[in-house]
């Protein structure tokens, strides 16, 4: 597989500080919502563990590697996930970069979706 074709990378600006993006994106609330999941645990610090239901019963569950506020949040997810049915499954390890920097118009936000191998 090309490298490239694993990662997938989102970039907006916000009109607001990379304050107060911080705290929209490490919400409980907010999170859930971004995620598009139910969220399970969620604690938003080096070393803070992650888990997210889907729509379709898979529990995904994550290690915080990296909360350095309010400018990097890095989630490595694991390689298993629970089935619906409580089995596990074997799944791509991967990490969710989330990158803030201030720009002129507020923060420039962005999402970066990988492979684990690749960020290694």
């Amino acid at each position: 597989m090309d490298d490239e074709m694993d990662v997938v990378e989102r970039t907006l600006i916000i009109p607001a500080t990379p304050n107060e993006v911080w705290l929209a994106v490490t919400d409980p609330g907010s999170v859930s919502d971004w995620f598009g999941a139910e969220l399970l645990e969620w604690e938003p610090r080096a070393g803070g563990r992650v888990a997210f239901r889907d729509a379709d019963g898979v529990v995904r569950r994550g290690v915080i590697e990296t909360a350095d506020e309010p400018s990097r949040l890095v989630i490595r997810w694991l390689a298993i996930e629970q089935l619906a049915d409580g089995s596990m499954h074997a799944t791509d390890p991967r990490v969710v970069i989330i990158s803030l920097e201030r720009a002129a118009e507020g923060t420039t936000l962005t999402v970066t979706d990988a492979a684990a191998a690749l960020q290694r």
